[in-house]
């Protein structure tokens, strides 16, 4: 039997341990930050896709507001949170930066008019006016 002080103080003090479980490391946390990503932009991928043109920002709109909803609920139990305000919480901040991403793409939209464009061909073609 070997005798290992730092391991022994680092496992009581810290709860490092030296053979760590597969659960802990990085290969395994980020295939399942893969998976937890295609999860999560599924649904709206699906509903942008699939959905027609009028209905499109209602649907997006619904799907954003359910996936958050079901975050929420989540982060509640999974803490000692209160579901509703855990809810309110994450579809509010969730809207918010929607609203901050909507107004951030129509600034660079704007921008876009006054910056002339680069054909695919490598060619500069002018912007058209406005």
């Amino acid at each position: 039997m070997t005798r290992d002080p730092l391991g022994a103080q680092l496992e009581t003090e810290f709860g490092i341990l030296d053979g760590a479980s597969p659960a802990t490391q990085p290969f395994w946390i980020a295939v399942r930050g893969f998976f937890a990503f295609l999860c999560g932009a599924l649904p709206l991928t699906v509903a942008v896709v699939f959905v027609d043109d009028a209905w499109r920002l209602a649907a997006s709109l619904l799907v954003v507001v359910l996936s958050l909803t079901i975050t929420g609920l989540v982060s509640a139990r999974a803490g000692t949170g209160h579901p509703l305000r855990a809810v309110i919480r994450s579809i509010g901040v969730g809207l918010f930066i929607a609203l901050l991403s909507y107004l951030a793409g129509n600034v660079f939209e704007v921008v876009d008019q006054f910056i002339p464009q680069i054909d695919v061909d490598g060619d500069v073609v002018p912007s058209p006016s406005p």
